[in-house]
């Protein structure tokens, strides 16, 4: 992973095993860089996680099935929140 501060933000650059972000309330967001794309899980306080892929040709975002997330287990930390789920 390699870390660049730019004058408008924090530039990440082979973030392959994912870099997450967590707000003061607890809800959090980890993204995953992939060969073409880019793989989001977005983790509520209280809730149950869901895992989205950037289709970077059309700019659409879709869930991934639980299948394809088994395949990309990865997430803020170690894909787990405690006692929470994941996708």
């Amino acid at each position: 992973m390699k870390l660049e501060a730019r004058q408008d933000g924090l530039w990440i650059t082979e973030a392959f095993s994912g870099v997450g972000m967590e707000q003061p309330d607890g809800n959090q967001l980890g993204i995953c860089m992939r060969d073409d794309t880019f793989e989001i899980n977005v983790i509520p306080k209280n809730g149950k996680s869901q895992w989205f892929r950037v289709d970077m040709q059309s700019l659409q975002i879709r869930p991934l099935t639980s299948a394809e997330t088994k395949v990309t287990p990865l997430a803020v930390g170690d894909g787990h929140r405690e006692g929470g789920d994941t996708a």
